[in-house]
């Protein structure tokens, strides 16, 4: 279902009785889920680096976006709602954990198909700078930590980052310079 078909089963879901509207709203709300929840899951991984935390911030996301589905206007985004509201959660938990360090790890995963027609040297080494990466990431500050995920991980344009954070143009492509020289800075000494 696209975002415009969501948006206009969610407002049309008060043309009954309250019973009916709950109950619809519910349907429409899980199609929501389950379109974006491995998005929100991913984007949370990727700012926390940490994938319990990840689920938490997914959940929260949902639960915070259920009692506002409603207020979102035609031709809004789904996603960017949600992605705004994510990042703000992730920004939240890393405020609050600042001076804690979180393992990072990566969420199970099965070998994918090609992993096992390849070199097991290629496989570790691949999973090494992955891991790597994801160190790198973690110690950016959360605001360039935000638009490199965005930008190069999440692959959004400037113009979708902007509906996420609404900053100038020009402080977004700033952030992602400087956030990918820090990133850069913190690799030479590792690789």
């Amino acid at each position: 279902m696209e975002d415009e078909a969501l948006l206009a089963a969610f407002a049309s879901a008060g043309d009954g009785s309250v019973r009916e509207l709950e109950a619809e709203r519910r349907r429409t709300f899980r199609a929501v889920v389950e379109r974006y929840q491995d998005n929100v899951f991913r984007l949370a991984f990727h700012l926390t680096g940490s994938a319990e935390e990840a689920e938490d911030i997914a959940q929260e996301t949902f639960v915070a976006a259920y009692g506002t589905l409603g207020k979102l206007r035609p031709g809004s985004s789904i996603e960017a709602w949600l992605t705004s509201i994510a990042v703000n959660r992730a920004r939240d938990f890393l405020k609050s954990h600042r001076h804690a360090k979180t393992e990072v790890v990566a969420p199970d995963e099965m070998p994918q198909q090609a992993d096992r027609d390849r070199n097991p040297e290629e496989v570790a080494s691949e999973g090494q700078r992955e891991q790597l990466l994801r160190e790198a990431i973690e110690h950016l500050p959360p605001a360039y930590r935000t638009v490199v995920v965005l930008r190069d991980i999440e692959d959004k344009s400037y113009e979708e980052i902007r509906e996420v954070l609404p900053l100038p143009l020009t402080t977004l492509k700033m952030r992602v310079i400087r956030g990918r020289l820090m990133l850069r800075k913190y690799l030479e000494g590792r690789l």
